[in-house]
Formats: structure tokens, sequence, C-alpha cells
């Protein structure tokens, strides 16, 4: 999953308007370093890139389920224990599981509502947003632990 082309398209927007105010400023007089507005400049560069390339990867394979953001989070499909499918606001609150003491994991991407979230073995929740919806869900449905 990426950024939402429009989100990025908002990032880089503000990054310019603010780089061209910083200018504006340092004309007028209100800003007098002008290496106040080159590292803001640097700053700005850095995050559009980083928000152009920013995402998090899907994998199901061989019995194993991963998603890799930065780090790579990885278990057996056999570990889900239950899993549900929906909007993402609404299964953050992770209602009817009845949970506590629970570490929860999120990886969202903005734009994207749809979402998936594990529950798994070990005392752990897993919410991830997808495009693909209904064919993870499937996958993982089927794979799932069947006690």
């Amino acid at each position: 999953m990426m950024f939402n082309h429009t989100v990025f398209m908002i990032i880089a927007a503000a990054s310019l308007a603010t780089i061209a105010f910083m200018l504006l400023c340092y004309f007028l007089g209100y800003v007098t370093e002008i290496w106040e507005v080159l590292i803001l400049m640097a700053l700005c560069v850095v995050l559009v890139v980083a928000a152009r390339f920013l995402k998090y990867t899907i994998r199901v394979e061989d019995g194993k389920f991963s998603i890799k953001y930065i780090r790579k989070y990885e278990f057996p499909l056999d570990h889900v224990l239950d899993l549900k499918r929906g909007d993402i606001d609404i299964l953050r609150n992770y209602s009817g599981w009845g949970l506590k003491k629970v570490k929860f994991k999120t990886y969202a991407c903005p734009g994207i509502e749809d979402a998936i979230s594990l529950k798994l073995a070990g005392r752990t929740v897993l919410t991830f947003t997808t495009v693909n919806v209904d064919e993870v869900y499937d996958i993982l449905y089927k794979n799932r632990r069947q006690d």
C-alpha cells in the first residue's frame, strides 16, 4: 500500500506553500538568516520524497502472513484466532472481542478506509488497511485456526 495520490499531493502542496512563505518572509526581512530557510527547504524535500516512497507490503505465502513497513512482522497463519473486516474507524474499537492486556498493531494507509483486524495467539491484535480487503480476508479466513 502506498500513500493515496491525493494525500501525497496535499503533503507536496503544503510543503511548497511553506517554502514559499519562508522565502517571502526572508525577502521582507522577517527572517534574517537564509540558513533557516534552506534547512526548512531541505526538510520539506525529505518529507515529500519520504511520503512518495513510504509504503507497506502484505504477503501471504507458505503458511505465513507477513507485513513489512519499516520492520517485518511475520506469523504463521494458524495463529489467527479470529478476524473481522470493515471500516478502519469501526475496527479500531475492537468491539465485541472483550480484549484486556493486549498488544495492538495498526498499519493504516491514508485514504484507504477498508481494513482487516486479526486476533492472534499471544494476545496481539493486528489491524491493517488494504484495497483488496475481500481477497485477503478470504485467504486469511480459510487458513485461520479451526479450534
